[in-house]
């Protein structure tokens, strides 16, 4: 029975002992609490703006109690004192800070914590998506700012006319449907700012990303079909989009050697061999980013026909040679009859050019040749009168001075031209005949050509 009461009575001195630390703890912890500069009591999250300045401050009102700071999950960062000053807040200082207030006299202790978080506007945005884009073809832009709180995103169209919101969140999908070289995003992001102690502050920044839009190959103008006459000058334009610019060639049906590059065919001088189908051929090739290159291609055709202007206006189905007319004639008996006759075909047509051509050539270099002859054969004839006629006045003149000697010193010779042509023959063997001698003429200074009567 002894032994039961002492049972008894350890066990009430513990149960007091017990009791009375618990009370103290528990005046102690109730009356502990971390304020800030402003006074205030500090709520369980203290937001502080990075770069500004934060005091805080434990106390009770208890006596003889003794304080201490420190950083959870980090046992370097503790201060004795009831006081935690930091003049420029850096992100590195989030985290929970613990008070710990001990009773010099009973020993007891109590605690209170607050959690600091850093709070900073957003930095510049980083867009990333891809460089180049195809028409027509979806896209997806992504869109990050660092900050805390987390920023609000959304996308706008850069250009000075327009401001709307094109769409909003990180996540920007869009599909260009307009030819253009290319295309212009931004991206903005914007947070206001909440601090425990301050003013509340709002921040907007943004980033702009340019795209180059690439397009297939396309024809969207070339005439369908072509009209000219022979000898004058094609020109035909084949308009096309894409991008990068593409390649432009052009074909001829059934002529495998044709070949001519650029987007305007130009013939000089039209030929009845050049008519046919023409087929205007476009490509290039795309790259877009994260993808293979691929090449677009596209061709359309038209067909020139070629008119020969031998033929009259009116009769303008003549130049196919396809079709057929008809020509009516009225016979002596004053019955009709009717005939089928065919057009002539292109090749007929540049044969009869051709044969009309050469005849005209013909005749001309004929009718210059026979002028040249007459004119040459006129200037013949004047020379060798004129050389005849100088011969006889020669010969008269001669046959006078040796019928005569003594008159030759005293008379003046007799001009040629006063000879009378029809006394002297053509012939150099002609006889001549003297009038008025009185002796004859001797045969050492006569001439042997020459005979007296």
């Amino acid at each position: 029975m002894f032994y039961l009461y002492i049972c008894i009575f350890m066990t009430g001195v513990c149960f007091w002992i017990t009791y009375l630390s618990v009370i103290q703890a528990i005046v102690l912890q109730d009356n502990l609490a971390i304020y800030l500069e402003n006074g205030n009591e500090a709520p369980s999250t203290v937001n502080v703006i990075e770069g500004t300045a934060v005091n805080l401050s434990c106390h009770s009102p208890l006596d003889q109690i003794k304080y201490s700071l420190a950083k959870d999950g980090d046992p370097l960062f503790t201060v004795d004192g009831a006081f935690l000053v930091f003049t420029s807040i850096q992100r590195r200082f989030n985290g929970r800070y613990t008070c710990t207030a001990r009773n010099i006299g009973t020993a007891e202790s109590a605690t209170i914590s607050v959690d600091l978080s850093v709070i900073y506007p957003p930095s510049r945005p980083v867009i990333s998506g891809p460089d180049i884009v195809v028409l027509g073809e979806s896209f997806t832009l992504f869109c990050y700012a660092d900050s805390i709180p987390l920023p609000n995103y959304y996308w706008k169209v850069a250009t000075h006319t327009v401001d709307v919101i094109e769409a909003r969140g990180r996540v920007y999908k869009y599909t260009q449907s307009a030819s253009t070289y290319s295309i212009w995003r931004v991206c903005y992001a914007e947070v206001t700012l909440f601090p425990t102690v301050g003013a509340q502050q709002h921040h907007s920044i943004f980033e702009k990303k340019n795209m180059i839009v690439q397009e297939k190959t396309g024809i969207w103008s070339l005439p369908e079909d072509v009209r000219s006459v022979v000898g004058k000058t094609v020109d035909v334009e084949c308009k096309v989009a894409g991008a990068p610019a593409p390649q432009v060639w052009w074909t001829k049906a059934g002529n495998s050697s044709f070949a001519y590059q650029g987007g305007r065919l130009f013939i000089q001088n039209v030929q009845a061999y050049d008519a046919g189908m023409y087929t205007c051929n476009a490509q290039n090739t795309m790259t877009p980013s994260g993808q293979e290159s691929r090449d677009t291609r596209d061709s359309r055709d038209f067909v020139l026909n070629v008119e020969n202007p031998v033929f009259p206006g009116d009769c303008a189905e003549c130049f196919n040679p396809d079709l057929t007319f008809k020509i009516t004639t009225t016979t002596p008996s004053n019955t009709v009859t009717s005939a089928t006759v065919a057009c002539p075909s292109v090749a007929n047509q540049g044969l009869i050019v051709a044969t009309v051509i050469g005849w005209l050539l013909a005749a001309t270099l004929f009718a210059i040749g026979l002028l040249f002859f007459l004119r040459y054969r006129q200037s013949s004839t004047i020379t060798k009168t004129a050389e005849q006629e100088s011969s006889k006045a020669h010969a008269k003149n001669d046959i006078h001075s040796l019928a005569h000697p003594s008159m030759d010193r005293q008379l003046p010779v007799p001009p040629y031209n006063r000879m009378e042509p029809e006394m002297v023959a053509d012939s150099p063997y002609t006889e001549l005949y003297a009038d008025h001698y009185t002796e004859p003429i001797s045969d050492q200074n006569s001439p042997d050509y020459l005979t007296s009567v």
